[in-house]
């Protein structure tokens, strides 16, 4: 079942995209209706401005480990189509050529906490890299 849901929403990104929001966004919350619960996703259906010229778009996913409500850990290194990772693609806003940033690799442990079915939860990234070896830290939080 996918929820488009208005919520609550902390982001703070530490390094060179550098961006703290806090407001109220639409994010889309993907949680299988039926047995086995393997996954989740959570993401903006679009780019989110942070201010300062700097927009996120954001995807979290959990494949093959969710099981309901809880702590997990996104190990350090994962990265592909079927992983477990944290997503954001950072672009420029301020400027007419566009400069977009894919971070995509945990370059350490990521704790993630779901609650309410996923409609609530919790990102922490002490670490994840851009493809092009940028790194930041990314904390994101989302509830009512």
């Amino acid at each position: 079942m996918i929820q488009t849901l208005e919520r609550a929403l902390r982001v703070a990104v530490a390094g060179p995209d550098a961006a703290n929001y806090q407001g109220r966004s639409e994010l889309r919350i993907q949680v299988p209706r039926r047995a086995p619960l393997d996954f989740v996703v959570v993401s903006t259906p679009g780019y989110l401005d942070v201010g300062g010229g700097l927009s996120l778009s954001i995807g979290i996913t959990l494949w093959n480990a969710y099981t309901g409500d809880g702590v997990y850990t996104i190990a350090a290194g994962q990265s592909g189509a079927t992983a477990s990772k944290v997503t954001f693609y950072a672009r420029n806003t301020a400027r007419t050529q566009k400069t977009l940033r894919t971070y995509n690799t945990a370059g350490a442990p990521c704790k993630l906490t779901f609650a309410k079915g996923a409609t609530t939860g919790s990102v922490d990234c002490p670490l994840i890299r851009s493809l092009e070896a940028t790194e930041v830290s990314f904390r994101m939080s989302w509830g009512d």
